[in-house]
């Protein structure tokens, strides 16, 4: 599908590895018993300059597991992890989906009960939301909207993690628009290249120096970054941009509109637009000549051509007026205000031509109609039966439950009855048989994990 896409955690930290100069990136490993974010964390460490890079986006309700997990896991040949600056991506409900920010942790004392970070958003989005804190959603969204028009708001806040208190201090830079909900992915790459540089250079990571250091579209170097010959197929897929992506798009969603990506790349234009079958054999091609298939289906394509293409190409042309608008990244107020407004319309000629198209196909196409009305069914059903899916990516606090939720005011679950493995010949029950994790006594000679 043409257009830009979200970028996935391997996607941001190829983008990222590109922008340090493919730096040697460390891993901690998943199942280092220090490392309590419980994913694997990969960062890259300049000790000269003394600041710390994380190359994926982790979530923001895991803030201080990642920094006690840095500090717990980094060996230092000399100074103190109190000396560094940490970057990384954050994650957390925006004011209408996923979004992330740019975190900057400055040198701090990280043991005191108090940790201060700086958030830079590429868009305007509700603190409290961001960091998961109870708040209306519709709330959050007028707010959001309103405040995306203040030039260079900034607030100052508290959250509780537990023990620890975090203070934030939040500012938008508008790079981004409050309707475009797929590119903070790049934008926060670029952030957190430019906020390296700043450091080396000895400079302060602020607003201003971070769009002075914006010097092309984070989406558009990106997407060059992603069209290199190491990208996979997926990868180059989530940047197709040029208009004719656009229009081979409209023409197929004219002529293929329920075929699979297979079936289209093996049908040719005798196929789909001429109706000649595709299958070998002598009785469907009998029927297509003897039925006047070869007069019927090309004029009923035909027709389609100045209805249902034309208002597909148009849908197709305001969609790709969209992506361009999301590539542009505007760092003066008044122009970052006229781009909502034009994403925004462009948003609403998409919807109207493809509407239209939608409503026209019901009597030129009734049959494709309905196959899609039963296919979308189908869909649902099928959606509705597998069982839910972990997100992919996101570094989260798996172990540390209890206390992500004491600052958010969520009761944790009490413990289920559960029945583990033996995980040794020696292994014991205390009691009973309905089993708990409290009820299991660990192996005389448990064994050994392999932790890195």
């Amino acid at each position: 599908m043409p257009g830009y896409q979200v970028l996935s955690n391997i996607d941001s930290e190829m983008v990222l590895k590109d922008y340090l100069g493919h730096e040697p990136v460390c891993t901690i490993a998943a199942e280092n018993k220090k490392n309590t974010v419980s994913n694997p964390i990969g960062y890259t460490i300049d000790k000269v300059n003394k600041t710390i890079v994380i190359t994926q986006p982790v979530s923001s309700a895991s803030t201080v597991e990642l920094i006690n997990s840095l500090k717990a896991c980094i060996e230092l040949d000399e100074g103190s992890f109190n000396d560094y600056n940490v970057l990384c991506g954050l994650v957390g409900p925006g004011a209408t989906e996923q979004h992330i920010v740019t975190a900057h942790f400055p040198p701090q004392n990280y043991d005191e009960d108090q940790l201060r970070v700086t958030i830079f958003d590429s868009k305007t989005s509700n603190v409290q939301k961001l960091f998961y804190q109870q708040i209306n959603t519709v709330a959050a969204i007028l707010g959001g909207l309103a405040l995306s028009i203040l030039p260079n708001y900034h607030t100052e806040t508290s959250i509780e993690f537990g023990q620890k208190t975090l203070q934030v201090s939040y500012n938008t830079l508008g790079t981004q628009s409050f309707f475009d909900g797929v590119s903070c992915g790049y934008h926060t790459a670029a952030n957190l290249e430019a906020a390296k540089a700043l450091l080396k250079n000895h400079q302060e990571i602020n607003r201003d120096n971070l769009l002075n250091s914006t010097t092309d579209s984070p989406v558009l170097r990106a997407a060059r970054i992603l069209r290199k010959p190491v990208a996979s197929i997926e990868q180059q897929n989530k940047i197709k941009s040029s208009y004719l992506d656009f229009i081979k798009k409209a023409w197929i969603d004219t002529y293929m509109p329920l075929e699979s990506q297979k079936n289209r790349q093996s049908k040719r234009f005798q196929h789909y637009f001429l109706g000649y079958p595709q299958e070998s054999g002598w009785t469907k091609k009998a029927l297509y000549f003897g039925l006047l298939g070869f007069i019927f289906i090309p004029v009923h394509s035909l027709i389609k051509l100045p209805t249902e293409f034309l208002l597909n190409f148009l849908s197709e042309t305001a969609n790709y007026i969209k992506n361009a608008l999301i590539a542009w990244c505007p760092t003066n107020a008044v122009t970052q205000s006229l781009r909502s407004l034009f994403l925004l319309v462009a948003y609403g000629l998409q919807g109207l031509f493809k509407g239209g198209n939608l409503a026209v196909r019901v009597f030129i196409s009734p049959v494709t109609s309905f196959k899609a009305v039963c296919s979308s069914e189908t869909e649902k059903e099928v959606e509705s039966s597998k069982p839910p899916d972990k997100k992919e990516g996101v570094l989260t606090s798996s172990r540390s439950y209890e206390s992500m939720v004491k600052g958010f005011d969520i009761k944790p679950t009490t413990k289920k009855e559960i029945t583990p493995p033996v995980r040794g010949p020696n292994a014991q029950l205390k009691s009973g048989s309905s089993l708990s994790e409290d009820d299991f006594e660990p192996d005389d000679n448990p064994t050994q994990n392999n932790v890195v």
